[in-house]
């Protein structure tokens, strides 16, 4: 498995798990996501990979990877939660862009744990509640 580049993991640790660890804890309490919380997210993780992408030419092609992908998931989350409310919120799906973006900025394996870590944490929650 390749190891993530030191600037990327930097990126997780400071710009996206703070305000993420925040969001959580705010959408637990209350149910709300703000959409200024979520946008100042996005924006910032956005902007640290941008920067990265322009000054670290070999990241380019997975950062570009990662925007593509970001995007599509992200407008199939949001057409989803506009479609069918009751399966997807539309907190969760404006969040979906940046987990998304930096899930796959790590690389392929990360987004995919995160895609099986979530689906086994919604079956044993599921199980819990039932």
């Amino acid at each position: 498995m390749p190891v993530p580049s030191p600037l990327l993991l930097a990126v997780l640790l400071v710009v996206y798990l703070p305000p993420a660890a925040v969001l959580a804890w705010h959408d637990g309490t209350s149910h709300r996501l703000p959409n200024r919380w979520v946008a100042g997210l996005t924006g910032g993780v956005g902007l640290a990979l941008g920067v990265l992408a322009l000054l670290v030419p070999s990241l380019r092609p997975a950062l570009s990877s990662a925007v593509i992908l970001a995007l599509v998931l992200g407008a199939g989350a949001i057409l989803l939660g506009l479609l069918a409310p009751s399966l997807l919120g539309m907190g969760d799906a404006k969040t979906v862009p940046v987990v998304v973006l930096m899930a796959a900025a790590l690389g392929g394996e990360v987004l995919l744990a995160g895609l099986l870590a979530g689906m086994l944490l919604a079956g044993v929650l599921g199980d819990i509640v039932l």
